[in-house]
C-alpha cells in the first residue's frame, strides 16, 4: 500500500512533519505556504495559476529541494 500526503496551501504544524516526509509522496498546492514548517518533500505541485507569479513558487520550491 502507497501513502499520499496531500498538503493544503494553509500553515501545518511543525509536529505532522515528520508524517509528511514519510510518505511515499507529497502532493503540495499552489504557493506552499507550509513548505518549511509541515516538512520540504514535495514531489507534485499542484498550481492554480490565478494571475499570481508561479515562477517565484517554483524557485521557492527548488531552493527548498535541490
Amino acid at each position: 500500500m502507497r501513502h499520499v500526503a496531500i498538503v493544503g496551501n494553509g500553515s501545518v504544524d511543525k509536529r505532522q512533519a515528520a508524517t509528511i516526509e514519510s510518505t511515499d509522496l507529497v502532493i503540495r498546492f499552489n504557493h506552499c505556504a507550509s513548505c518549511v514548517t509541515g516538512g520540504l518533500r514535495t514531489d507534485v505541485v499542484a498550481v492554480c495559476n490565478t494571475g499570481r507569479p508561479t515562477k517565484s513558487t517554483l524557485v521557492c520550491l527548488t531552493a527548498a529541494n535541490p
